[in-house]
């Protein structure tokens, strides 16, 4: 774990430094925004990697801390009221099913398929009605939470397996932030055409493209030393997280299409909300953790 996280700072650092020298000769609202950018990554970076080191009850009280706050900007966004009571439900709800997930002795296939299997209600229901219902809002909650909670699933599921989950997590966080930031660099040096202009006026196919093989080519450097996995699986690790990534995406873009905004929230400098960070993480968590799951059987 050591190896990725000295690799993750470095990057930083050089980011850090040419934001810096763009910034003097360059001080331009876009390139102010990167700086931001690349501090809120700092910070990120800074309290992941030691959580992941702690293990255990430290990413447990994360993937908490992650639902509670995505939940509290999904509310703000789809105009759904938390009050005492409906917490107090959610609090319950929430470690109901962490404690039935956790009995099913790390046979959490059916867990990792759930939010797909929410995902694709949520997608035919969209296309279906014009206005979005309480069943909707509701759905985008249980999505929310059965996702993130699959980042605990894992964590578990590794400590089944020969594999340390803070370095497994770290991969798959890792993976899915540099598909955003490959599908970012690709798309303003090469994008031309758009990829869902109605969703996501900045995505490009020449960046999706880009981020998809950047990916799957850094998880062939990577994976096989993380869980110990053939350079095809690697690849198609990489590629997996990198599709999932981009449909996660355009899903949360849509999402703020339909209310109107442009940020989930304004809780992380340069990115928007929390929301806007881990819109990728929505599906590729559990997806990432059913590929696990299966080729370690």
């Amino acid at each position: 774990m050591l190896g990725i996280s000295l690799f993750i700072f470095i990057l930083l650092l050089i980011a850090t430094l040419i934001i810096e020298y763009k910034l003097a000769s360059n001080n331009t609202m876009e390139n102010k925004n990167n700086r931001q950018r690349i501090y809120t990554w700092w910070v990120i970076t800074l309290i992941c990697i030691p959580v992941l080191y702690i293990g255990g009850w430290a990413i447990t009280l994360l993937v908490y801390v992650l639902i509670y706050w995505a939940m509290y900007e999904l509310s703000k966004l789809l105009d759904f009221n938390f009050n005492s009571l409906t917490i107090a439900l959610f609090t319950t709800a929430m470690i109901s099913y962490h404690f039935i997930a956790l009995s099913f002795n790390n046979e959490y296939g059916l867990f990792f398929i759930i939010p797909f299997i929410i995902y694709l209600i949520l997608f035919y229901m969209s296309k279906a009605m014009s206005n979005i219902t309480d069943l909707h809002r509701s759905l985008m909650l249980v999505l929310c939470v059965t996702s993130l909670f699959t980042i605990e699933l894992i964590s578990v599921l590794c400590n089944s397996l020969p594999y340390d989950a803070g370095l497994v997590i770290l991969f798959l966080f890792f993976l899915t932030a540099s598909n955003d930031i490959f599908q970012y660099i690709c798309g303003k040096l090469f994008g031309h055409k758009q990829l869902a202009p109605v969703v996501s006026k900045n995505k490009t196919y020449e960046g999706a493209l880009g981020g998809v093989v950047l990916t799957t080519i850094l998880s062939m450097m990577i994976a096989p030393y993380v869980f110990s996995v053939n350079i095809l699986i690697a690849a198609c690790t990489g590629f997996l997280i990198a599709i999932l990534g981009i449909v996660g995406d355009l899903n949360i873009s849509y999402l703020k299409r339909r209310v109107n905004v442009k940020d989930a929230g304004n809780s992380l400098p340069g990115h928007g909300g929390l929301l806007d960070r881990i819109d990728s993480l929505i599906l590729t968590a559990p997806g990432f953790g059913l590929f696990l799951s299966l080729i370690s059987t």
